[in-house]
């Protein structure tokens, strides 16, 4: 199999490519006539190469910040040898955040996400698992005369970016009557996937929204069903201190979102607390991407004190985790704060809830700011297991979308989107909704954003950029 890659063969990202091919066991990776060439795979008779936005490797992510996109995409092109004029398909995609104003930043993130495609379809090619349907990013290139003014456009770009900074995000918590699964319509399962995946909105289903918080907001609700009650869990935030800690109150006694009591507290950010009951007791394992870690916790007792008692992964500043045990074994996903945060997908395994913890040999296995962060534990929908992801590519937390796992074991994770939910945009939270758990009694909880213009948000915004 051969990968044609336009770049100059002493770049560091096609030694990128070629070292992430070279790691896999059983495979040899060396250079011919300019082009990759890779042994002992299961592609013989294949030709590879690389469409990026921009055109081509040296202006990686320029038509994006041309157009002001958040977003920059590459793809992995899949041809038989010796048809050039065959049509391409698509095996692999990624999907960063731009740097609006910073193109030398963006070409790095974007060529860094495309240098792992290759390994990434090889690994799960020699594991038996079939490519997954993707829908096609445009990429496309930058003429010259635009390129020249680029800059232009990167201080068009810095000042969108200052202008959006004076929007404050507030959120609050819905209940839906109908567990996760039934909010996924039953075409989003059909056998061929739609050029764009197919899309719901939220209004389909009845819902039953909180009153929001007069100066903060509610958000990452999960629920527990203990002794014959719904206990609520969520992310709390107050604008004056900026800083999140978690709350708990029996959800159908709550009709206002004050009506709340904390359980956890650090010195660092708390959110997301995935709440769950494993041999008789209750844990949690909440996102606090400021300790650089991802901390386990056991109710002491339920549902007021939870006390830490293990540190499932160490340096490692995990967004959004979420557990899941499968097949005798436990799985922990969460993207990487370090690494654009709502972009690369990473998996972590261990025999028991408490570990030794391992990282999967694919990390990341996903890179999309679409499709990667996630949104809730994982659910089945007859034999599929679906796991619910963010749509940040327009916006932070601007959908759910659904995606489908082909193939979870320790050598390899492969998931396909199916579908999306998407808010109301004629509702009262019309701006996000990056939630959805289910209660574990036919119910669902969500919540919504709505923006909202503010001078001590704006203040608070110019200060971080500045």
């Amino acid at each position: 199999m051969r990968l044609r890659v336009r770049a100059d063969p002493l770049s560091p990202w096609f030694r990128a490519i070629l070292d992430g091919s070279s790691r896999i066991e059983g495979v040899e990776a060396g250079v011919s006539d300019g082009e990759i060439v890779i042994d002992g795979t299961p592609c013989r008779g294949e030709v590879w190469s690389f469409a990026i936005d921009g055109g081509d490797w040296r202006h990686a992510g320029s038509a994006a910040l041309w157009a002001g996109r958040r977003t920059a995409a590459a793809a992995l092109l899949a041809r038989p040898a010796g048809a050039p004029d065959h049509p391409a398909v698509v095996v692999d995609q990624v999907q960063i955040k731009t740097v609006p104003h910073d193109p030398a930043a963006t070409r790095e993130r974007l060529l860094d996400a495309a240098a792992a495609m290759p390994a990434r379809v090889i690994r799960r090619r020699m594991a038996g698992v079939a490519d997954p349907r993707i829908a096609p990013i445009d990429t496309p290139g930058l003429a010259n005369w635009r390129r020249r003014l680029l800059p232009a456009a990167l201080v068009r770009n810095l000042l969108v970016r200052l202008w959006r900074e004076r929007l404050e995000e507030r959120w609050t918590i819905g209940i839906v009557d109908r567990p996760p699964a039934e909010l996924m319509a039953a075409e989003l399962m059909a056998a061929e996937l739609m050029a764009d995946p197919l899309a719901i909105g939220i209004e389909a289903a009845p819902i039953r929204w909180l009153e929001p918080r007069p100066a903060g907001y509610l958000a990452d609700p999960f629920a527990a069903v203990h002794a014959g009650a719904v206990q609520l869990f969520a992310e709390a935030c107050d604008f004056d201190r900026r800083k999140g800690y978690l709350v708990t109150a029996a959800l159908d006694d709550l009709t206002r979102t004050t009506d709340t009591r904390t359980v956890l507290e650090e010195p660092h950010h708390l959110s997301f607390p995935q709440v769950f009951e494993h041999e008789g007791r209750w844990w949690m394992l909440p996102e606090a991407v400021q300790s650089g870690r991802i901390d386990l916790y056991r109710a002491d007792p339920f549902p007021d004190r939870w006390k830490r008692v293990r540190t499932l992964v160490e340096d490692f500043a995990g967004a959004d985790p979420v557990l899941h045990r499968h097949e005798n074994c436990w799985w922990l996903f969460a993207t990487d704060h370090a690494q654009q945060d709502e972009t690369t997908l990473c998996l972590f395994h261990a025999p028991d809830l408490e570990g030794p913890w391992r990282p999967h040999p694919m990390n990341p296995v996903k890179t999309d700011i679409g499709s990667a962060r996630p949104a809730g534990p994982l659910f089945r929908r007859g034999a599929d297991l679906i796991r619910p992801a963010q749509d940040c590519s327009r916006r932070y937390g601007g959908a759910v979308v659904f995606n489908r796992v082909l193939a979870l074991d320790a050598r390899v994770y492969v998931e396909e989107t199916v579908g999306r939910l998407d808010p109301d945009p004629a509702g009262p939270w019309p701006h996000g909704l990056h939630t959805l758990t289910p209660i574990g009694d036919g119910r669902s909880l969500i919540d919504g954003k709505r923006e909202h213009f503010s001078w001590r948000r704006w203040a608070h915004g110019l200060k971080q950029l500045l």
